[in-house]
């Protein structure tokens, strides 16, 4: 779990440290700016979003928050103060961010140990402090679309296509520093046509992109899946999360396998096209949207709309373009 509070003082964290022995790992994660452009900046972000200051004038709010930070400043002992090199606990596992987000920072690591606290410094370590837009779409219509068939590589339809067409116009019409620098799609060719169109920027292959792999029944509808296996139906109408199809995968399985893709996503700092399949963009979706996993069978991801997602400091912001073949863009 993540704690989200100041523990601005040694004996604090200690504190905290003590409360968490025996049952979890404690690392403290401190972030330092030097940087006052930045920090007023988001010292004007925070007046702007926090319910603390809702309704009171921006001045106002800004003279409270600088006065808060003063308060804090005149008591702040820096993460890694009271760690020591002969006593296990306190605040010896930490990981201090010093000036990354002006772009030539550095990072600190002390004590730590472990698959997961590994994870967390390598993700950090490939964050973008760019604020820029994010896309994700699924492929124009397909054949096995329209006869509602998982599955396969099949090719687009006329709709799909003109989809394609679509998707090119709107990239075309919008500025161009929110226009992708890059279009990542899946090894299937239906993601590759739908991308036909987008000439001005590289095409990158991912298979972790693919479908879900639907097994045995891949080629299949629905409703032949539960007049030949119903039990198989069901309990993937029990829980759509964890059902695995035989031979194939689950939305668990999707999920881990794209944390090398959510990973070069944090690392860019430039817009991406992410064209991918249901299951995949539900997965993206949910993980730049913070939805929670049991979500994720269930987010809408229409064919022939574009996901449109803008990043801030508190949430992101998502907007659904529809682009479909009845638009007719020239």
């Amino acid at each position: 779990g993540i704690y989200d509070a100041t523990n601005s003082t040694v004996a604090r964290r200690f504190m905290l440290a003590e409360m968490c022995k025996g049952r979890c790992k404690v690392v403290f994660l401190e972030t330092i700016s030097n940087d006052p452009k930045l920090i007023l900046a988001n010292v004007n972000e925070k007046i702007r979003h926090s319910a603390d200051y809702e309704g009171m004038d921006t001045e106002t709010a800004r003279k409270d928050f600088l006065e808060r930070i003063r308060k804090y400043e005149e008591v702040y002992e820096p993460v890694g103060s009271g760690s020591s090199p002969t006593t296990p606990g306190g605040e010896n596992a930490y990981i201090k961010l010093i000036d990354t987000a002006s772009g030539s920072g550095h990072m600190q690591v002390n004590r730590l140990h472990g698959y997961l606290p590994g994870r967390i410094v390598s993700f950090l370590l490939n964050l973008s402090y760019s604020r820029r837009p994010f896309y994700l779409c699924r492929h124009g219509e397909t054949l096995d679309n329209t006869q509602k068939i998982l599955g396969g590589d099949g090719s687009l339809t006329s709709r799909g296509k003109q989809f394609s067409k679509n998707l090119r116009k709107y990239f075309e019409d919008i500025p161009a520093a929110d226009q992708p620098c890059s279009v990542w799609i899946s090894s299937l060719k239906r993601t590759s046509e739908t991308a036909k169109y987008l000439t001005n920027c590289p095409k990158v292959y991912w298979r972790v992109l693919d479908e879900i792999d639907a097994g045995v029944f891949d080629g299949m509808t629905y409703e032949q899946i539960k007049e030949k296996m119903p039990e198989e139906y069901a309990a993937r109408q029990k829980n759509k999360l964890k059902y695995r199809y035989p031979r194939g995968e689950s939305y668990l399985d999707v999920i881990q396998r794209l944390e090398s893709v959510i990973i070069e996503i944090e690392r860019q700092s430039s817009p991406v096209l992410v064209i991918a399949h249901q299951a995949v963009i539900r997965c993206l979706y949910a993980y730049v949207m913070d939805k929670s996993q049991q979500e994720i069978p269930y987010i809408e991801v229409p064919l022939h709309t574009l996901i449109c997602l803008n990043p801030g400091i508190y949430n992101t912001t998502s907007e659904y373009v529809n682009l479909g073949p009845d638009l007719k863009f020239s």
